[in-house]
C-alpha cells in the first residue's frame, strides 16, 4: 500500500488535471484528492491535492518547479491547507452527531404517540432536524465570538 504525501493543492482542476498528466507522464502514480468535489473554473469548496508516493514527493516536487516556477509553495502552506479542510470536516461531523442526538432525545422527551423508544417517526426527524441547526448557528457564532477575543 503507497502512502500518500500531498505535493501541492489547487483550487482550479484543469491546473491540477495538467501537473498530474505531466507527472504521469515521467512515471509518477499521482492521486488528486478532491478532484470531483472542486467546481471547474470556480475554484470549488475544496482544494484539490497533487498526491504522490513518499518516494516520489521530492522528485515531483521538483518537476512541477522547473516546469512551472510559481506553482509550488511552501510546506507550511499546504499543512495550513490540510488543516483547514480537517477542521471543516470535524465541524460538520459534530453537527451530523449533533442532530442524531438531538432526534434520539426528541424521540425519548417527546412521545406524542406513545410508541416504543428507539424508533425514529418522520415527525420526530424533521424536528430533530429543525432544533439541530439553530444549535449549530449558535456552536458558529459563539466560536466566532471566542476567535475575536
Amino acid at each position: 500500500m503507497l502512502n500518500l504525501k500531498t505535493v501541492l493543492t489547487y483550487r482550479k482542476p484543469i491546473e491540477a488535471e495538467i501537473d498530474k498528466s505531466m507527472l504521469e507522464s515521467e512515471g509518477i502514480v499521482v492521486n488528486l484528492l478532491n478532484r470531483d468535489s472542486a467546481l471547474d473554473g470556480l475554484g470549488g469548496p475544496f482544494l484539490i491535492q497533487l498526491q504522490v508516493d513518499d518516494q516520489n514527493v521530492e522528485r515531483a516536487a521538483e518537476l512541477i518547479k522547473s516546469r512551472s516556477p510559481g506553482r509550488i509553495g511552501n510546506e507550511a502552506n499546504i499543512r495550513s491547507a490540510e488543516n483547514a479542510i480537517a477542521r471543516g470536516a470535524r465541524r460538520y461531523l459534530w453537527f451530523g452527531f449533533s442532530s442524531i442526538a438531538l432526534l434520539f432525545l426528541l424521540e425519548a422527551v417527546w412521545n406524542p404517540n406513545h410508541i416504543e423508544v428507539g424508533r425514529l417517526t418522520g415527525l420526530n426527524i424533521v424536528l430533530g432536524i429543525f432544533i439541530s441547526i439553530p444549535i449549530w448557528l449558535l456552536y458558529e457564532l459563539f466560536r466566532k465570538l471566542i476567535r475575536r477575543g
